[in-house]
């Protein structure tokens, strides 16, 4: 009877132990599948927009989903400065996230950042310390985890910060799915950032860094489809830099490209964010004004003209008593033109109109005479400081 007692308990016991080999080829399967699945949706953002807000997007349903993450913390680290910038977040508060960034400023995360590994702190009460207070982590009662996002070449990308609400709270084979995710991350990332350079580069003028013509034609299309759509005014300003040939001539190109870039930078900072800077070509730029109207888009053109004139150069054309100036032709939708070729074409003659009464001033074009009754009492006033 003994006997068979002990037999009963041997094979219980081996029952119990197969039972366990099968939990943990069951976990070993569930990891692998969750791993899959994750790479499978980080990989899908490249067949996407390639943006980052799109990867953004998936990572944070990712951990909170399926990862069950109760706390989540996306940070840039920018290029050789490795500066830190939080793109993402979930679940930490605002003072606890402010935290975060200041430590990266002081570098108090630098073991982090140079081992370029992953760090845990498998219970943030017992392990608590005075850095927890400096890093933002005080009142945190759980496990913190970072993850290193790294490219190709082992350089840092960004550092993923995922917390759970119990201490210990990560296993070994869940850190090391999340390193390995830390690394395609980082591959995506590149791809992403890659793609968006190229991307801009196509669209920007490369000596003022504004929008160039390529895509003013592109956005400028949208723009009056959408304003002709909805019935909605819209501004178009065409602007060139007076005399700039004898600036060149006279003080190098060198010193024309200043020029240009200055002028470029100063119309950019006195726009709002909805409004499309771009060159034209030459000393020539062109600027859409989307929900404005014809009375606000000179004072908006009027304001560009006065920000150029008073700006202290450091050397101004001869032709222009030593001074640098813009002249300005306005055109808006829909009472100078109905259709965008039109429009611009009418913004041009503007600006020739411009050039041709003094310069250094805004004008209008209309069909019949020529010069804008609306705004000729205008152009007289200005007319007295200028000279041709």
């Amino acid at each position: 009877m003994v006997k068979e007692q002990l037999a009963i308990i041997d094979d219980l016991s081996d029952l119990n132990h197969l039972y366990q080999r099968i939990a943990e080829v069951g976990q070993d399967v569930a990891d692998k599948i969750l791993e899959i699945y994750s790479l499978y949706q980080i990989a899908s953002t490249l067949s996407g927009k390639m943006d980052m807000n799109s990867m953004l997007r998936v990572l944070e349903n990712l951990f909170k989903n399926s990862f069950r993450i109760h706390k989540y913390a996306f940070i840039l680290m920018h290029g050789n400065s490795q500066k830190p910038e939080l793109l993402r977040a979930f679940g930490f508060s605002r003072k606890t996230l402010k935290a975060i960034e200041s430590a990266y400023s002081r570098n108090l995360f630098a073991e982090i950042l140079e081992a370029k590994k992953s760090y845990y702190i498998d219970d943030t009460v017992s392990k608590r310390d005075a850095d927890a207070i400096d890093h933002g982590f005080d009142k945190l009662k759980g496990s913190l985890l970072f993850v290193p996002v790294l490219g190709e070449k082992d350089e840092l990308l960004a550092v993923i910060h995922l917390y759970r609400d119990l201490p210990f709270g990560f296993s070994e084979s869940e850190i090391q799915i999340l390193e390995r995710l830390g690394r395609q991350i980082g591959q995506v990332m590149q791809k992403i950032l890659l793609y968006q350079h190229t991307k801009e580069l196509s669209i920007t003028d490369e000596l003022t860094k504004i929008f160039n013509r390529r895509y003013f034609n592109q956005r400028f299309e949208r723009e009056m489809q959408r304003a002709i759509r909805y019935n909605r005014p819209l501004c178009i300003i065409m602007a060139d830099i007076d005399h700039f040939k004898s600036l060149n001539d006279t003080y190098g190109h060198f010193y024309g490209d200043e020029i240009l870039k200055t002028v470029a930078s100063i119309l950019e900072t006195n726009l709002r964010k909805a409004d499309i800077l771009a060159r034209f070509g030459g000393e020539e730029f062109v600027i859409i004004l989307p929900e404005i109207d014809k009375s606000h888009g000179y004072t908006v053109a009027e304001k560009l003209r006065q920000a150029i004139e008073s700006h202290p150069f450091e050397k101004g054309s001869p032709q222009n008593d030593n001074r640098i100036t813009i002249s300005l032709g306005l055109a808006a939708y829909p009472q100078d033109a109905l259709m965008g070729e039109e429009l611009l074409e009418i913004a041009d003659k503007a600006l020739y109109l411009a050039k041709s009464k003094g310069r250094n001033r805004v004008a209008t074009y209309h069909k019949k005479n020529g010069l804008s009754a609306y705004h000729a009492s205008k152009y007289r006033l200005a007319a007295a400081g200028t000279r041709a």
